[in-house]
């Protein structure tokens, strides 16, 4: 995944890339926890790439999905910006999976089944999580609204990112990095969960590469805005929920510049255009 992010940038860049990625808290806490995260990430930017052969981007996508559940939202995305094939096609292979693991592993099938709910409970998490305070962010973060505010931002972010994928195809690898890095809150172990920071890693990189293109001070303001999004995302401190503000925060601003600087690029393309036809005419 690192050497995927990294090797589009410019040869000067590459080492900062590296050295960020290697440092990054989500990956570092994904490594040392012997989570699955980058191993979801991976197979979802496979499918990504294959996305124009339905049955192995089905395989891919199914894989993606069914190992963490969170980039769920990514079915959402595919459908919009039209590629259904991937999707119908990962649900059947998902669907006989499942199947297949019911006849042959029930106990262990019927134990994954269970778990999946159990990723939108708050009670459970608040459990696992152990981040009482301070007040007022519990008043926030724990309340019944935030999580379900979150859910449906996810949903339609990933649903706005794949109509806008569908009609600006020059920059579909961003929206479906923009639908990977909000994947995590769809549910609140997603956001409380530090590892899944590292869905967030595809939109910084693909955001430092359209940087490269850019003016000097343009490309002065983009890269400082990606380098203070991931310093919001390096705070950790069990106990308290300061952190996962921070977090927050940080994939928020990642997001806000990732789209900016798409809307910046699109209206020289815009101009050319309307140029073009008013010539021709």
């Amino acid at each position: 995944v690192g050497v995927a992010l990294v090797r589009p940038l410019p040869r000067t860049w590459q080492p900062w890339a590296a050295a960020g990625y290697v440092f990054f808290l989500g990956l570092v806490l994904e490594v040392t926890l012997g989570n699955v995260n980058l191993i979801s990430l991976a197979l979802a930017l496979a499918a990504w790439r294959l996305r124009d052969r339905a049955v192995p981007a089905g395989i891919l996508l199914a894989a993606a999905v069914g190992l963490k559940f969170l980039p769920l939202t990514l079915l959402l995305f595919y459908v919009a910006s039209g590629r259904w094939r991937p999707v119908l096609a990962g649900a059947v292979i998902g669907v006989a999976g499942l199947v297949a693991g019911a006849l042959l592993l029930p106990d262990r099938t019927a134990e994954y089944v269970r778990f999946a709910p159990r990723l939108l409970e708050q009670d459970w998490v608040y459990e696992h999580i152990a981040r009482p305070g301070p007040p007022e962010l519990a008043a926030i973060f724990w309340s019944e609204a935030f999580p379900l505010a979150l859910a449906a931002a996810a949903a339609l972010v990933a649903v706005g990112a794949g109509i806008a994928a569908r009609r600006d195809p020059a920059h579909q690898n961003t929206w479906h990095a923009l639908t990977l890095a909000t994947a995590g809150y769809l549910a609140p172990f997603g956001y409380f969960w530090t590892t899944f920071l590292i869905l967030s890693l595809p939109l910084a990189a693909d955001t430092l590469r359209r940087a490269t293109a850019r003016p000097g001070p343009t490309r002065v303001l983009i890269v400082g805005a990606v380098v203070v999004s991931w310093l919001l995302m390096e705070p950790q401190q069990t106990g308290t929920l300061v952190p996962i503000l921070w977090h927050f925060l940080g994939v928020v601003l990642l997001c806000v510049t990732a789209v900016v600087t798409l809307v910046g690029a699109s209206r020289p393309s815009l101009a050319i255009e309307r140029a073009t036809t008013g010539t021709s005419s």
